[in-house]
């Protein structure tokens, strides 16, 4: 009897690695949501105070910070995961296939980049240009938003969709979900220095 070479690839050797690129994704979703409202709340707040906004910023981003922590354990986990359920037993995925969680930085990248944005604003206030700053969050906050819902899709297929692979021992998946989970903890780094920026003292502003 001929022995089999290929076989249907297990949900749950893509689902763990899919719930850390998930959180990732939504991370990025909710911060820029939370910043939208910020921003909607602030335009109707007349007593808002430059020290009472980056207070909220740092708030916001330190949520987004530890739902990134959450992400880069639950990636750590997954390395293991993958490269235990990779044998010569059962079918595995080639590493290529979970480069499927790259698309889901991109939101949390797009957020943090926004909050430096809104953030140094204020701590450069020589530079600083409201009526641009206003639109570009805006953009970006619509783009952090779409980018997030386009990546959890394709998470979603990810997982859901019945793949066929070969019967053997691959490392690469392992590789693959370890180069994402370093840069979720990429992330976190940059989102915890953002909270520190967020509250170190603003200068004046420059007066005409």
């Amino acid at each position: 009897m001929r022995q089999e070479t290929s076989a249907r690839v297990s949900i749950f050797q893509r689902l763990i690695p899919s719930v850390s690129f998930g959180v990732t994704a939504i991370s990025g979703l909710l911060g820029a949501w939370w910043l939208l409202d910020l921003f909607k709340t602030l335009k109707d707040d007349k007593n808002a105070t430059i020290k009472g906004l980056m207070n909220s910023l740092g708030s916001i981003e330190q949520s987004v910070a530890m739902m990134l922590v959450l992400a880069a354990v639950i990636g750590a986990i997954s390395v293991v995961v993958v490269f235990m359920r990779s044998d010569e037993d059962e079918a595995t995925m080639p590493g290529g296939a979970y480069l499927a969680g790259l698309p889901c930085l991109i939101s949390p990248a797009l957020t943090s980049y926004m909050m430096f944005l809104v953030i140094d604003a204020f701590h450069t206030p020589a530079k600083m240009g409201f009526e641009k700053l206003g639109g570009d969050v805006a953009e970006y906050a619509l783009a952090s938003i779409g980018a997030a819902g386009f990546s959890l899709l394709l998470l979603s297929a990810f997982v859901l969709l019945p793949f066929r692979a070969r019967i053997v021992k691959r490392i690469s998946p392992a590789i693959a979900v370890a180069l994402i989970t370093l840069c979720i903890t990429t992330l976190v780094v940059i989102s915890f220095w953002l909270v520190g920026y967020s509250q170190q003292p603003t200068p004046p502003f420059p007066t005409a």
